[in-house]
């Protein structure tokens, strides 16, 4: 199987993401598994990069697309766990 560019920095952002987090989601603080969780830009306008992007649970992520789009925010407007 093929593996794209694109996945490959996906997979290394996430590896570096849950190490420096401690292995726990930026919202809800709970264990957070690679496999579970999603890719959250801090402010929605820039890149992925490691100091715009968080690691969260796929249902903290879509918590908190509902609560961006209500509000009509691209910049994160949740209390992260530091």
């Amino acid at each position: 199987m093929k593996v794209s560019r694109g996945r490959l920095w996906v997979q290394m952002l996430k590896d570096r993401l849950i190490i420096r987090q401690g292995g726990r989601c930026r919202i809800c603080a709970k264990v957070i598994f690679v496999e579970h969780a999603v890719l959250d830009r801090l402010d929605g306008i820039g890149n992925f990069t490691p100091e715009n992007t968080r690691l969260v649970h796929v249902h903290c992520g879509i918590l908190v697309r509902r609560r961006r789009t209500a509000r009509g925010r691209h910049t994160s407007d949740v209390e992260t766990i530091e």
